[in-house]
């Protein structure tokens, strides 16, 4: 279950991994690889992200070739808090703006 954080109106969010059994009973993850979907109203994949934007069951597929498999999340508007933030960092990148040089987002991190 994915849990409204605090007093707002954003959803925890989930990781999706599709993975593969080959022949030689080696095992490997095919998430990167875009097979990913959902017809989900109240979710949507960004990459393999699950983005809730309200309650209910949302139905995620993984396809490859003729294999399928698929999984339910379920989105509550039930609130979870916010215990501590625990940390706050900026990943490799130049602030000062430099022009052709990439910037990184900022992220910040939370235990709920």
């Amino acid at each position: 279950t994915l849990y409204r954080i605090a007093d707002t109106q954003v959803y925890q969010r989930a990781s999706l991994v599709l993975s593969m059994l080959l022949a030689d009973n080696s095992t490997i993850p095919v998430t990167s690889l875009g097979y990913l979907s959902t017809s989900s109203s109240n979710a949507v994949l960004l990459g393999n992200i699950v983005v809730p934007s309200g309650p209910g069951l949302s139905i995620f597929q993984g396809q490859l070739g003729q294999h399928f498999a698929s999984t339910a999340l379920n989105v509550s508007n039930t609130s979870v808090s916010i215990i501590q933030i625990t940390g706050l960092t900026i990943g490799s990148s130049t602030l000062l703006g430099i022009r052709n040089v990439a910037t990184a987002q900022l992220s910040l991190d939370s235990v709920l």
